[in-house]
């Protein structure tokens, strides 16, 4: 409730500031604006319209009308519609960096709105010539969009890397043809139009522009907005979309088509306005997104991946931040709770890559690096799967191949941000038996109360970012403690040789 009265204050605060800066806008410039000036053009006075401060103040009203307030609603028009396709970009195709001009959709347009110039497709005073730039622009950016989707498949799923990738060269190729095409035109004016035009300006937009921009725009906004929980979906991933009954298939090839209509009509009134839409996205999400705080913030503030805004880490009695990360490598390996990795590579050199610490800029993998890699993979019974891509296993069994990576480093301590997260209770059992039998200092975090209570030795318990208790679990898990941490009942029992295990009411 309270993060979403913040949000409707920033969206308050933002909009002030929008129209605070399109007031300054309108009013500045070489042929200044007075609030005086603007009360004549609001209400002007027959005795002051023949004289010379008439003229003066008429040509003060067409400055205003016919150039400013276009071009400032014009620049708000096109901010809104980059942002909205960079947004729904990232949505569709799970991509932070997805945006129509770094995917080549404007370059796209870019080229389509080039040829229409350079052809003198456009050139005339009929509504149907004026169109010839846009059209041509929507043809570029439909061609663009559908080559970087070709190009970006694998395995019948659009990959993200893959899209950049193919978006980065059709961006590179489009932009070649354009200046090719430039290059070979023979009309010194339409080169010197192209080369403005690809600049990108707000210079010649008219109030028909306007319109169509905005109408476009509201459009295009009231359908995602209808559609805002498919965005969601689609934004954690094809499989939670389908599981939610949404067609991802369906909904991103729509909202791609309605993408490339916003934005080829904003690259043909305006040129290529690059970033818009991969800044403000991120930009928005920041300013209203949560700022949680818990188990897992800690651990990254222990090994070094956080900041911490006060107190220190001290390890062995000395400050970490006295260490040098390639140091604190060699004395503590670290297993995360999410370990996605975009590229691929085989399971051996991941878990290889637990010696980097361990070599020097020149020094290569040697037979003892690989009988530790082999080692430590036979312990969580991953052997078998040393020359199989990591892009092939399932959550549970890239939880080993990390496991066994922290293993490789040989620590005097381990971190393990949820280390049962995705296996079955056979694997469970058998890594945190491997884990305690190391010998070594371990630091985890786990929520099943069972396994806290049969393999660690001492537990610290969080409610609310502070810690609540901190003892041996026998004293710590209580049914007292359970009910105040995490609101349940529960009944404690205790085994023959003091182990616990918990009903729950």
């Amino acid at each position: 409730m309270k993060q979403n009265k913040r949000k409707y204050w920033y969206l308050i605060i933002l909009l002030m500031v929008v129209c605070c800066i399109a007031v300054w806008a309108m009013l500045s410039g070489q042929i200044p604006i007075t609030l005086n000036d603007l009360q004549y053009i609001i209400n002007p006075s027959t005795e002051v319209a023949h004289s010379e401060e008439g003229i003066k103040l008429s040509i003060v009203e067409e400055v205003l009308f016919t150039m400013r307030m276009p071009r400032v609603m014009m620049a708000i028009g096109v901010g809104a519609a980059l942002a909205i396709c960079g947004a729904v970009m990232q949505s569709t195709v799970q991509n932070p960096l997805a945006d129509p001009f770094l995917l080549g959709i404007s370059s796209g347009a870019s080229l389509g709105a080039t040829v229409a110039i350079v052809l003198g497709i456009g050139v005339g005073g009929s509504v149907l010539s004026e169109l010839g730039i846009p059209v041509m622009a929507f043809i570029g950016a439909s061609v663009a969009t559908l080559f970087i989707f070709m190009l970006s498949i694998k395995n019948n799923r659009v990959s993200t890397l893959y899209l950049i990738l193919a978006g980065t060269v059709i961006n590179a190729f489009c932009a070649a043809l354009s200046n090719a095409l430039v290059y070979v035109a023979e009309d010194s004016e339409k080169v010197r139009a192209v080369a403005f035009w690809t600049m990108g300006s707000l210079a010649q937009v008219s109030w028909t522009q306007v319109g169509i921009v905005f109408v476009a725009l509201f459009v295009v906004l009231i359908y995602f907005l209808l559609h805002a929980k498919e965005l969601d979906a689609m934004m954690m991933g094809n499989e939670s979309a389908v599981t939610l009954g949404i067609n991802p298939n369906v909904q991103r090839v729509a909202m791609i088509v309605l993408v490339t209509v916003l934005t080829s009509l904003v690259v043909s009134f305006c040129g290529v306005i690059g970033f818009v839409g991969l800044t403000i996205p991120h930009i928005v999400r920041s300013l209203v997104g949560s700022n949680g705080c818990g188990k897992s913030t800690l651990l990254k503030i222990i090994y070094r991946v956080l900041k911490a805004n006060s107190g220190s880490v001290n390890y062995k009695g000395e400050d970490i931040k006295g260490y040098s990360l390639k140091a604190m490598a060699k004395k503590i390996a670290v297993v995360g709770q999410f370990n996605d990795t975009t590229f691929d590579t085989t399971v051996l050199d991941v878990v290889l890559m637990g010696r980097i610490p361990f070599k020097s800029r020149w020094q290569a993998f040697d037979e003892m690096d690989y009988h530790l890699a082999l080692s430590s993979l036979e312990k969580v019974d991953m052997l078998a799967y040393q020359d199989k891509s990591l892009s092939t296993l399932s959550g549970g069994e890239k939880q080993r191949i990390f496991l066994a990576r922290a293993l490789v480093q040989q620590p005097e301590l381990i971190i393990l941000d949820e280390p049962t997260n995705h296996l079955d209770i056979r694997f469970q059992l058998e890594i945190l038996k491997i884990v305690k039998n190391l010998g070594i200092g371990v630091l985890a975090t786990m929520h099943d109360l069972s396994l806290i209570a049969n393999f660690c030795e001492y537990i610290y318990a969080l409610k609310d970012t502070e810690v609540h208790s901190h003892g041996k679990p026998i004293d710590i898990l209580t049914p007292e403690n359970i009910k105040t941490i995490f609101g349940v009942a529960c009944k404690v029992i205790k085994g023959e040789n003091n182990e616990l295990f918990f009903s729950y009411q």
